[in-house]
């Protein structure tokens, strides 16, 4: 219902909006159109992004912590004898 979607279409209509009632020459409310087009596409495309590296970030955080394998990296020497 809320999503970041709603809300940036919301604000970019209202914008179109004052656009619309401020620019009155065709051809500037066209480039104005555009621009604000653009606008949208590009912060849905941001949010769309954020989700996505959210999403994954979690499931990778998710994943390191409920892991049951055993995480113990060889050791870099031989070991000859046990310490005493």
């Amino acid at each position: 219902m809320f999503t970041p979607q709603f809300f940036i279409d919301s604000i970019q209509s209202t914008k179109r909006g004052v656009f619309k009632q401020i620019i009155r020459d065709p051809e500037l409310q066209r480039v104005a159109d555009r621009y604000i087009d653009a606008q949208t596409d590009f912060a849905n495309m941001l949010v769309t992004n954020m989700i996505a590296m959210s999403r994954y970030s979690f499931e990778k955080v998710t994943e390191c912590a409920f892991s049951k394998k055993e995480q113990a990296s060889q050791a870099p020497y031989k070991v000859e004898k046990e310490a005493e």
